[in-house]
Order: structure tokens, then sequence, then C-alpha cells
């Protein structure tokens, strides 16, 4: 897939501190959620994407997860969990991948948690996402460095 991907946004003063997302971040623009955990060890994050991501919401969820990501940059690993993902379209493909580079050029490496045979998962290997990063059926498998 190629994605075509905006600059990335400058976040809104305030929201790429470490202080402004606290534990969890959950932002509602038109029906997701995104919880942001940072790990005990401080260089991984666990993105968890609830809801639908469809293109009313491809934007919102993109520069949140990038702003995210620099908030809580230097990383070494990032966690995408959609298990509770309702709906992925093909926009909110196209905003994941954009994550998925910007991720790799930071150095960032990037798993994903989906439900296998579900919906998101589907539309990740139509976009070709499975084979960009490594696809895992549970979150704690994906946290485990190599």
């Amino acid at each position: 897939m190629t994605a075509r991907c905006r600059p990335a946004p400058q976040p809104r003063r305030g929201i790429a501190s470490r202080r402004a997302w606290g534990v969890r971040m959950a932002e509602d623009g038109g029906g997701v959620l995104i919880e942001v955990v940072p790990t005990s060890a401080g260089d991984a994050l666990i993105l968890r994407l609830a809801g639908v991501v469809d293109p009313s919401a491809r934007d919102r969820v993109e520069y949140l997860m990038l702003a995210a990501t620099e908030a809580f940059s230097p990383l070494s690993l990032a966690v995408l969990d959609l298990s509770a993902l309702e709906l992925l379209g093909a926009a909110g493909a196209r905003a994941l991948a954009c994550w998925v580079i910007a991720c790799a050029e930071r150095g960032v490496t990037v798993r994903l948690v989906v439900a296998p045979r579900s919906s998101a998962h589907r539309v990740l290997v139509v976009a070709g996402l499975d084979q960009r990063v490594t696809v895992f059926d549970d979150l704690e498998p994906a946290l485990h460095r190599d």
C-alpha cells in the first residue's frame, strides 16, 4: 500500500508533553477512542483504538497517534492494539500506514495486535500492512523484545 501521508502535524500546545496524555487520553471524534499506555520501562508505548475509524475520523486518528508517539519519544517500540476496533475502513488503513511510516523514520519498531479473521485484520491484509509490520493475536507477545 502506498499511503499518501500528510506532513506530520505540529501538536497543539501542551498535547506533545507526557503530562498532557497522562496514562490515558481519550478523544472521541465521531466514534473512535484512543487510549495511550506507556509501559513501565518507558521505551515502549501501547496505543489502543476502539470504535470506528472511517473517513470522518482518519485525520484525527492520524494526528493523535503521531502526537502520542512524539510525546513519548524516544521510543524503541510502539504497539498498536486494534482488538477492540469495530470498523477499520480504507481511510483508517491509510492513517495507520502513515503512522507506521512516521515511526520507521524515527527508528521505532511497530507491532500490531488484531484479532484473526476480524474485519480490521482483513483490511490490514488488503492494504498490505501485514507485510510491513509484525501482526500478533495478543498484546503480551507483541510487547516481548526479540
